[in-house]
Formats: structure tokens, C-alpha cells, sequence
């Protein structure tokens, strides 16, 4: 049996960890320490302050639109040198949720109020632009206010740290550097794309019990072979791969 464990930081550059576990910090910010022992594994946040600032530290409130009396609810009440976690935006900007906020200490003067707005969806054709359907976003306004006043542009005394969360293995499967911050392409005509796309985004979620997938395709008939409708491969795809598991049809 394997007795030896294996320790790693991953995240900001906060320091670094020997094969003790020892975490030696140099700077503030926030990583994952994890060891794993094997097939097993464990992590933990790790967030490094400067004790030395002002221990008097500010609020930050999260707020969004509400039919309220004040015109917004409150999702979330942290102060500096916390995390906030993003959540609870609906399609299609639910990619940002579980992404995280760090708020170092000293990087505010005073209280403030971060107020999400969802804006009406912006439909595009050609040099067209046409406005008003209500119920899809077109992307998220994140809006400071201090004493219920909007302050634009806000400077933060120090950059705020923000963090996305993306599938590494999609990334590496496909050999797509996510520091590029280049846009992933929904080629499904690619096997070696469509391979990552059941194998890392699909088969996962299938061990956890998922199993059926409703296939709603709606952005164009068009894939890098011609002639081949992207909504009749993905059904012939996806029927083939239950094929592998007959007791899942």
C-alpha cells in the first residue's frame, strides 16, 4: 500500500508547499492546499492576509433586482478578505456561477453595495441589432454603489481578485491553454472534441445518475463538414453512446 502523500498548492502564487504539507507564504491571496494518498484526496482553502493593515474592515453587500419595496434582495453580506461565491444566474450566463470574488483587506475605504443587474437580451443579425426580448441575457451589469449612489467608475485600493471556474479536462483534452482566454468552439463534427465533450462533460454526470440527455438544438444547421446538421449528429451521437449501456435506454 501507498504510504507516501502527495502535496500540491494550487490557485494564486501565495507561497509554496514541500512534501511535509509545511505551507511557507510570501504573498496575500487565496490557493487550494491538496494532498492525495493513492485513489484518495483532500483540499482546503487557504486564504493569506496582511495582520499588519487596519483591522477595522468594510462591508460589502450583494444585491439584485427584486419587485421589493427597495427595488433590490439581498443575496450576500461579507466583509474584506472574503470570498464571494457567484450563483444563481439563470442560462446562459450560469457559466459564472461558482466562480469566486476575493475581496483582499484594504482594498476599500468604506462600505459598498454591489448591486447585479440582468439586462434584456440583444438579438444580432447581420448590422442589425434588436432589443427587447425579455427573458434571455445577453450578459450581467455588477454595478458598485456606496450610500445607495452609483459610483462609476470605482477604484478598489487593491485589485480584486476574480476567479472562473472551466473544466480542465476539456481543456486539456483539446490542448487549449485557458490563460489565452481563447473562446472554445462547439465543433461536433471534430472527434477528438466530441470525445472530450461525452468523456469529461457527460460521462461525470452519468456516474452521479444522470440518465437521459433532452437535446435542444437551436443555433444553426451548419458544422465544419457540409451537409451535416448539427442536431441530427448530436441525436445519432448520443443514441450510439447509450447503445454502449443498453440498460440506460
Amino acid at each position: 500500500m501507498d504510504t507516501t502523500f502527495t502535496w500540491s498548492l494550487e490557485g494564486m502564487p501565495v507561497g509554496s508547499i514541500d512534501q511535509n504539507g509545511l505551507l511557507n507564504v510570501s504573498a496575500t491571496g487565496f490557493a487550494i492546499v491538496k494532498v492525495e494518498l493513492g485513489d484518495m484526496s483532500a483540499s482546503a482553502l487557504v486564504i493569506v492576509q496582511d495582520s499588519t493593515l487596519d483591522d477595522s474592515l468594510n462591508n460589502i453587500t450583494i444585491t439584485r433586482d427584486s419587485p421589493s419595496p427597495m427595488g433590490y434582495s439581498i443575496m450576500q453580506e461579507l466583509t474584506e478578505g472574503e470570498i464571494w461565491t457567484l450563483g444563481g444566474l439563470p442560462h446562459p450566463m450560469n457559466v459564472l456561477n461558482g466562480g469566486q470574488i476575493y475581496f483582499p483587506i484594504g482594498s476599500l475605504t468604506e462600505d459598498i453595495r454591489i448591486h447585479i443587474s440582468l439586462p434584456q437580451f440583444a438579438e444580432i443579425r447581420g448590422d442589425s441589432v434588436g432589443w427587447g426580448h425579455e427573458g434571455v441575457l445577453a450578459g450581467v451589469d455588477f454595478t458598485v454603489m456606496v450610500n445607495d449612489t452609483i459610483q462609476e467608475p470605482y477604484i478598489f485600493e487593491t485589485p480584486l481578485v476574480v476567479g472562473l471556474v472551466f473544466k480542465r479536462g476539456l481543456l486539456n483534452n483539446l490542448g487549449i491553454d485557458p490563460e489565452t482566454q481563447e473562446p472554445i468552439p462547439f465543433n461536433i463534427a471534430d472527434p477528438e472534441f466530441t470525445k472530450a465533450y461525452f468523456e469529461v462533460l457527460h460521462y461525470p454526470l452519468e456516474e452521479m445518475g444522470v440518465d437521459f440527455w433532452w437535446l435542444d438544438w437551436q443555433q444553426g444547421t451548419q458544422t465544419a463538414i457540409q451537409g451535416l446538421d448539427p442536431l441530427f449528429w448530436l441525436n445519432h451521437l448520443h443514441y450510439y453512446d447509450q447503445g454502449k449501456t443498453p440498460e440506460k435506454r
